[in-house]
């Protein structure tokens, strides 16, 4: 499928790429690992003139998926199968093709993603907290986490 991280950087900035439109400055693309191998949630937007767009990614070939691509990178990554190097990524694209992709290993969303969905843990939870940890930033360092001691 993809033989070297190139490959995935290449696949995924193409796919960005052909989904945005004929102007913009910057897209930007969050992949938020939920299951490895099952299911990744994402957010796209792009800038034009400071004005923020959403977009949405399709594939760039009909066999390989863009959620493909990230958990081949990560499969890449790992250093051993329970090695976790990152659970977020983000990859941006500037107009003039360059890029950057970012990594972030988020101990909220491990937790989150490990969680029974019925313990009382996770019903104590509100869900502003759940969708403010499914983003690139994630919580706040001083966000109030009792849920994780329950």
């Amino acid at each position: 499928m993809f033989d070297t991280v190139d490959d995935i950087y290449q696949f995924i900035g193409q796919a960005i790429y052909n989904a945005l439109p004929d102007e913009w400055d910057e897209a930007k693309f969050t992949a938020i690992l939920i299951e490895i191998d099952h299911f990744i949630e994402s957010r796209q937007h792009y800038s034009l003139g400071g004005d923020i767009h959403s977009f949405d990614i399709e594939d760039t070939d009909e066999d390989i998926a863009w959620d493909e691509a990230f958990y081949a990178l990560f499969k890449l990554m790992r250093k051993s199968e329970s090695d976790i190097p990152w659970n977020k990524a983000q990859f941006s694209l500037l107009a003039d093709g360059s890029f950057d992709l970012e990594f972030k290993y988020d101990p909220d969303l491990q937790w989150l993603n490990t969680v029974e969905r019925d313990s009382a843990s996770y019903k104590a939870m509100n869900s502003k907290d759940i969708l403010k940890i499914k983003t690139w930033d994630g919580l706040p360092e001083d966000n109030d986490r009792t849920w994780i001691k329950q």
